[in-house]
């Protein structure tokens, strides 16, 4: 029962966005099939029960970890990165941070919105 309501505030603050956030999904961390984002749960988040995927601006794909003590990773993937790339450990171009990292990460791709919605966006999901 706790979980869901999570899942729903977490789904709802990251809606609360508008256009801001596109395509906005929260989904319960086994329903993830895609091999990349298992990596990256077992390897950022292996106790996590919830990840929420969207757009940003442009084709930027973020990746929103809620972690069990209350931070949350960032996974942040940019157009024309290959999938290789994203798996690749010794040359990976894809950036990893914690969720005080947050509004760093949307400023380099989103600045026009980011000043906007990050602190809104940011202080929804630390409350979670």
């Amino acid at each position: 029962m706790e979980a869901q309501r999570q899942r729903i505030e977490l789904e709802g603050a990251l809606r609360a966005n508008g256009d801001f956030l596109r395509n906005c999904q929260v989904c319960p961390v086994e329903e993830y099939t895609n091999p990349q984002v298992q990596y990256f749960l077992q390897k950022y988040a292996p106790a996590s029960k919830y990840m929420a995927s969207f757009t940003a601006c442009g084709d930027t794909q973020l990746w929103v970890i809620v972690r069990p003590e209350g931070f949350q990773a960032i996974h942040r993937i940019r157009p024309g990165d290959s999938e290789d790339d994203e798996m690749d450990e010794g040359n990976n171009p894809i950036q990893h941070a914690y969720f005080e990292e947050f509004s760093t990460l949307l400023m380099g791709s989103c600045p026009e919105y980011a000043r906007d919605h990050s602190q809104l966006l940011a202080s929804r999901l630390h409350a979670l």
